[in-house]
């Protein structure tokens, strides 16, 4: 195992001080013991079971980071074409560990390249209004720890009403190493992603509504009570119950009211309700610890500057 750890607690006893996995550095254990106890769960994703740290070395990313919200990587087809061919170009050669955020309608073509390139490497990704073939790019993440999938409020109304392109499930892939998710997705990718990692996820949270009366003046009143802005106690906990998530240890529901992410819609919101979700999903979830709302338990929003290479 690595070197003693601050701040965290063994997976296996919750006892402290703790050292990381030498093989994957993604689970902790205060002794050799506790390891072999949770060796049958841990083994599922320790991918680099056998291989020394020189090779480890060899298969990382040079780049640590890119950070693609300016103006280069918000820009469309027919902009900065020579700055993307030389990030494009860079990406391939020496792979990248952290890329955000991706906004894959403003240049379809190139971020599905830059994805592609980054795929076989990358370790915290963010992507936003995914079209099909951005899509289906996340299967094929096998380094993937941290992965954040949004749609904005016009993209995600074009697929639910059957006007966007369809979104096809994701290939059902060895079980990778993904242990923390964010998402806001229609229902059926929602699922489709949560299954593909449901024996790794660690923390999950979901930008949902609750059940109840919606915003007084909804953008679109038939949608407004549509998943995810609208979504009942039992239907939410039937849901997650029904994806199995056998290792996850946080539950956070994320309902953003104006300004914060408004860009997604309005989430209903209404604290009886939201009592409500938290009792039947800690009922579904017995072995969960946390099961939050970020709006009433003031769970900090915690994006990519908290990574495995820190607390998270």
């Amino acid at each position: 195992m690595s070197p003693t750890t601050v701040n965290r607690i063994c997976y296996n006893c919750s006892k402290s001080p703790v050292r990381a996995c030498g093989r994957c550095r993604l689970d902790y254990y205060c002794g050799k013991m506790c390891q072999k106890s949770d060796w049958k769960r841990h083994r599922i994703f320790c991918r680099d079971a056998g291989e020394s740290n020189v090779e480890e070395d060899q298969h990382a990313a040079e780049i640590t980071e890119i950070d693609l919200d300016n103006e280069e990587g918000m820009s469309g087809p027919r902009t900065h074409k020579e700055w993307k061919a030389d990030l494009l170009k860079r990406v391939q050669q020496r792979g990248v560990r952290r890329l955000a955020p991706v906004y894959c309608e403003l240049d379809p073509r190139w971020s599905v390249q830059l994805l592609a390139a980054a795929a076989p490497l990358v370790e915290e990704l963010e992507v936003w209004n995914a079209r099909p073939e951005h899509w289906l790019m996340l299967a094929s993440t096998p380094r993937l720890l941290r992965l954040e999938v949004n749609f904005l409020y016009p993209t995600m109304t074009e697929l639910l009403s059957g006007k966007g392109q369809l979104l096809r499930a994701l290939p059902r892939a060895t079980p990778g190493r993904l242990v923390w998710l964010r998402v806001c997705l229609p229902k059926a990718q929602f699922l489709d992603l949560v299954k593909l990692h449901a024996v790794t996820l660690r923390e999950l949270q979901i930008f949902v509504g609750t059940d109840g009366k919606p915003s007084p003046d909804p953008r679109d009143k038939e949608l407004a009570f549509r998943w995810p802005w609208y979504c009942g106690a039992s239907e939410l906990s039937d849901l997650i119950q029904s994806c199995e998530l056998k290792c996850l240890r946080r539950l956070v529901l994320r309902r953003p009211v104006r300004p914060v992410m408004s860009l997604s819609g309005e989430f209903t919101h209404h604290p009886n309700e939201c009592l409500k979700q938290m009792e039947a999903l800690r009922s579904a979830l017995p072995d969960t610890k946390q099961v939050l709302c970020g709006t009433c338990d003031n769970v900090q929003w915690k994006c990519f500057q908290f990574t495995i290479f820190g607390m998270f």
